[in-house]
């Protein structure tokens, strides 16, 4: 007989087990409305969030872990909802029979009794507040609680809580009434976003912010009384102003962001490289600088900017402003292909250096010369006999150029050109000729900017790295460390249109090569200037293709580059180049440049 209990207590768990088993068998929790659609999103190199998608649903829904939430706000929810939350198992009778009695007393539903677990059940599957609905609630609260820790659930209710109209998740509602990351909220607009879920619709501040901020004080009132809150904190935070309207969601360096979701659609969140502080100040003054070239006939511009020393993209801005479909501002003009004029020369005169072919004091070649039926001109339409390389470079003449070209051969520019990533030349070479080297053939910005960053680098390639947690990658020296100093030596006596004539005696102005380009017609101009620091590429022309004759590289695009460069951190600390081992003096001959022969 004493045996009779215990075996009979063993039966009734072992039935109760079984019936457990088989209820969860025969209804199954849909664990996948418990991850909804979230908002596609870009983040910046700290993590700070540049742009939010719309979810599949049509819901403003960013994903947020548990970590990344204010702790006031946790603590508040907790403390508000569901004090016992960490010591019951989804369900909490106390609770439930309390609520029992007050709706009873009251003659209407005045409290649910629901954990914030049978909250996250309702969330997935609404229903009616009826007694048969709070029995599934509570049974698909013991199945979450058997698949979740408490953390996670947690987690599940702050990405699941409704905020008011298309807003899902604490992470869109913290940046549409406060403009915040959900991490940065203080003690008041945490106590808010606490309370709205309880009533979205009647307590949404946009719509309704007395009862907003009502439904906030209570809770605080409540949290005061609970010793959750201090008496000074609750009224610092109950004098908090209301937010009255939605804040529109961050839309900061759309052309990037819209680019990554296209080249990775299957990632939901990309974290970038790219700088928020940097993009936004690139966008600030390409906004202006394209306001001062519309009033000479030129409707867009681009700018990118790229960290020399580790190639990552620290902003780029492919027009004046994304928004604007007067201009086609959604076109992304740093990917767009366009000819660069003459901003290729730097990597031919590299080359012919590399193959021996010259120094910069070599004498070139400046006449009318004619290779076969094609015969070049400079762009002012004067001939100056032999010039310097140096010169010849810095003054930009075409024919010398188009002269080194010919005689790199079929190792040239082409092939270096796609060893260095260009991915725009998608013909054969034939098809380009030597007119390549002057502008025959298409670069977008982007590509071009990483192949000076290359010479930043002392001639070292790499691939522009755009996702923060892309492999850091070395690659090939393409240009020798010696002709890449060379270059660096000459395009850094550029006449400047900041200060044309005594930048070096300037205080706290970043020293910088730079080159232009004018594209024929006058369609496109282009300016590209590095140091050790940075490298910063600015395209500016017509969407159409249209040309304008004050579509000048050094006057169309060269004050952007460098108003960009003078804002960048470090720019103007940045040390210039030192002659590395393989570039050594020798005596020359004055008048030819080559080297001197016996006296």
């Amino acid at each position: 007989m004493r045996w009779r209990w215990p075996k009979r207590i063993a039966a009734a768990l072992l039935f109760a087990a079984a019936l457990a088993l088989a209820t969860d068998a025969l209804f199954p929790l849909p664990v996948e409305k418990l991850r909804p659609p979230f908002s596609p999103v870009v983040l910046d190199r700290d993590g700070k969030l540049l742009r939010a998608y719309l979810a599949d649903d049509g819901a403003w829904r960013i994903n947020k872990r548990l970590d990344e939430l204010s702790p006031d706000l946790v603590r508040l929810v907790v403390a508000y909802e569901d004090r016992w939350f960490f010591r019951h198992p989804g369900v909490n009778p106390a609770s439930l029979l309390r609520a029992l009695v007050q709706n009873l007393r009251a003659g209407r539903t005045v409290s649910g009794g629901s954990t914030l677990t049978m909250q996250v059940a309702r969330l997935i599957e609404p229903k009616p507040r009826t007694l048969a609905a709070k029995l599934v609630e509570a049974f698909r609260a013991l199945q979450i609680e058997a698949r979740f820790d408490k953390r996670e659930i947690l987690e599940l209710y702050f990405n699941l809580a409704p905020y008011g109209g298309n807003l899902a998740g604490v992470g869109a509602g913290a940046f549409a009434y406060f403009g915040k990351d959900a991490r940065e909220l203080g003690l008041a607009d945490a106590a808010l976003l606490a309370a709205l879920p309880n009533s979205p619709s009647r307590t949404r501040p946009d719509r309704h912010p007395k009862a907003a901020g009502k439904a906030r004080d209570k809770l605080l009132t409540i949290l005061q009384r609970r010793g959750v809150v201090s008496a000074p904190e609750a009224a610092d935070a109950a004098s908090a102003a209301v937010p009255a309207r939605r804040v529109s969601m961050p839309a900061s360096a759309a052309h990037a962001a819209d680019w990554l979701r296209t080249r990775y659609p299957e990632r939901g969140v990309l974290p970038t490289t790219l700088d928020a502080d940097i993009q936004r100040q690139a966008e600030a003054l390409l906004r202006v600088h394209v306001a001062d070239l519309r009033r000479r006939g030129i409707d867009q511009a681009a700018a990118v900017v790229i960290d020399s020393e580790t190639g990552e993209l620290q902003a780029l801005a492919g027009s004046g402003d994304f928004f604007d479909e007067s201009h086609h501002g959604q076109v992304n003009g740093a990917l767009a292909p366009r000819s660069p004029g003459s901003a290729l020369k730097p990597f031919v005169y590299a080359l012919a250096m590399d193959r021996g072919l010259a120094t910069p004091d070599t004498a070139l070649v400046d006449t009318p010369t004619a290779y076969g039926a094609y015969s070049p001109e400079n762009f002012d339409g004067q001939y100056r006999g032999l010039v310097p390389l140096r010169e010849a470079l810095v003054w930009s003449l075409n024919v010398p150029a188009v002269g080194l070209v010919s005689r790199l051969g079929r190792d040239g520019l082409y092939p270096f050109l796609l060893r260095a990533g260009v991915t725009t030349l998608t013909r054969p070479e034939s098809d380009y000729g030597l007119s390549m080297v002057l502008g025959g053939c298409e670069v977008n910005l982007l590509e071009l900017s990483n192949l000076y960053a290359m010479l930043a680098r002392g001639g070292e390639w790499r691939p522009v790295r755009v996702l923060a947690d892309d492999p850091k990658r070395s690659g090939p020296h393409l240009i020798s460390p010696g002709a890449a100093y060379l270059l660096a030596d000459i395009l850094v006596d550029l006449r400047r249109p900041d200060l044309p004539r005594a930048w070096r005696f300037a205080v706290n102005q970043p020293t910088v090569a730079w080159k232009t380009g004018t594209s024929y017609g006058h369609r496109d101009a282009w300016s590209i200037g590095y140091n050790r620091r940075w490298t910063v590429g600015v395209w500016a022309g017509n969407f159409s293709g249209a040309g304008a004759p004050e579509l000048v590289g050094s006057e169309a695009a060269a004050p952007l580059l460098f108003a960009i460069f003078n804002t960048l951190p470090g720019a103007s600390d940045a040390a210039w180049y030192a002659p590395p081992a393989t570039a050594a003096e020798r005596e020359i001959c004055p008048l030819s440049g080559q080297p001197a022969g016996p006296a």
